[in-house]
């Protein structure tokens, strides 16, 4: 019995090797998989082309914008005027045909194009850090969920193998009852004990499919699908400090970029307002081909430079320009609060990771001591010194033992798992 319940022992090295099913999934390709599949991650890579293509768009209005428009038209009265006794030129025709070919190129905006350009680009940018942002949260999201399935089994493994004790010990005290050796209470407590633990195995097998479904989930899989996972590696210590950890954070986390990039990009917004006060001068250029009358050539062109100023406004211009420096301030204010969000994020997880890693250690000395008491309390009962109260006992402080060291090991990882999300990256 010793050596059945050793295997419990949860350490710190977990595997699925032995699973029976699908082919195991390692996180790597966990992760893999859900960024190949999340609808999320499709449509904000979509959403980095569309920003891209606004960028084209703006930079285009710079440049030479030409347009053909023509037209056909039937008309009455014909209107016509003698010339000669014998002829007459035409006023208004019968049919009137005009084509016209026109150009325009800006130059000068006061800056308001160029500073749509860099806001546009700076969107870019933003699209870009909005994706990795979604990334990083859909990869604590999956961590989390896998490492909940790895839980779920390892309590499920637990509440078997509680189930095998409690069997035993029934198996025990029918035996001796027999024998005439103890009471019948002590046969019934052991049947309330295996009921107990038949309860606690339903639990973690609801549990079970409650984690796996969310794992299928977040993987993008039917959630009924059969999933096997592989444990992680042995939990080791973390050699960096919480100033070198928030100095990290602050390079590489995606909030913090899109909370520096909308500044810069309200700062352009702003600049892009007080431009608007200047006007807008551009050359202009038009070649028309109609229908000739005894008014008009039946040609025309023209060329020269016009300019365009919004003189009276109501007021706009001002209150457009106070909007943008507002926003200007509201994301600097946001920018600020984000670096304080992030050390204080980095210094909660990484509390939370070192008090795993001690209860790791203390649990699993906590196992081993009720592995030997409960040796004890069973070599006692067995040669009538002990009582079964006793042996419940320990029965039920090496179940707790071990859920304790099951939660203190998967809190360890998934406290990991927030800590490198806090980061925007893996640990060095």
């Amino acid at each position: 019995m010793r050596r059945i319940i050793c295997l419990m022992l949860v350490t710190l090295t977990l595997s699925g090797a032995g699973a029976v099913g699908p082919t195991p999934v390692t996180l790597n390709e966990a992760l893999t998989e859900a960024f190949n599949r999340h609808p999320n991650l499709r449509r904000l890579r979509t959403e980095v082309n569309v920003a891209g293509a606004r960028v084209g768009e703006v930079r285009a209005l710079t440049g030479v914008q030409s347009g053909l428009s023509m037209s056909f038209r039937r008309q009455g009265p014909t209107v016509e005027f003698p010339t000669t006794p014998a002829g007459t030129v035409q006023v208004v025709p019968d049919n009137f045909f005009s084509g016209s070919i026109t150009a325009q190129k800006l130059l000068f905006d006061g800056g308001r194009s160029s500073g749509e350009r860099r806001a546009s680009e700076l969107g870019v940018e933003l699209a870009r850090e909005e994706l990795r942002e979604a990334e990083r949260q859909l990869t604590r999201e999956v961590k989390h969920a896998y490492y909940g399935l790895l839980k779920s089994e390892r309590l499920m493994a637990v509440a078997e193998e509680t189930l095998k004790i409690a069997a035993e010990q029934l198996r025990v005290t029918q035996v001796k009852f027999a024998a005439g050796t103890i009471a019948r209470f002590d046969v019934t407590r052991s049947e309330v004990e295996v009921s107990n633990a038949k309860q606690e195995l339903i639990t973690a097998e609801k549990n079970v499919a409650l984690a796996r479904s969310t794992l299928n989930h977040q993987l993008s899989r039917p959630l009924e699908e059969a999933v096997t996972v592989v444990g992680p590696s042995t939990a080791t210590e973390i050699a960096v400090t919480t100033s070198e950890l928030v100095a990290l954070a602050r390079q590489h986390r995606p909030e913090l970029k899109l909370a520096e990039q909308r500044q810069r990009q309200a700062r352009e917004r702003t600049l892009v307002a007080q431009a608007a006060r200047l006007p807008q001068v551009s050359l202009q250029t038009s070649y028309t081909r109609q229908t000739g009358t005894a008014f008009q050539e039946n040609y025309n062109w023209f060329a020269g430079v016009g300019v365009t100023f919004d003189w009276f406004t109501s007021g706009r211009r001002k209150f457009a320009v106070r909007a943008a420096q507002l926003t200007s301030e509201s994301a600097d204010a946001t920018t600020a609060r984000v670096r304080q969000m992030i050390e204080l994020e980095v210094t909660q997880v990484q509390l939370s990771l070192r008090e795993a890693r001690q209860r790791i250690e203390t649990t699993a000395a906590t196992v081993r001591s009720s592995l030997e008491n409960l040796d004890i309390a069973r070599l006692r009962y067995n040669n009538g010194v002990g009582i079964n109260l006793e042996v419940m006992d320990a029965q039920l402080a090496l179940s707790r033992a071990h859920t304790h060291n099951t939660n203190a090991v998967f809190d360890y990882w998934v406290a990991l798992a927030d800590l490198e999300a806090a980061l925007g990256r893996s640990l060095p």
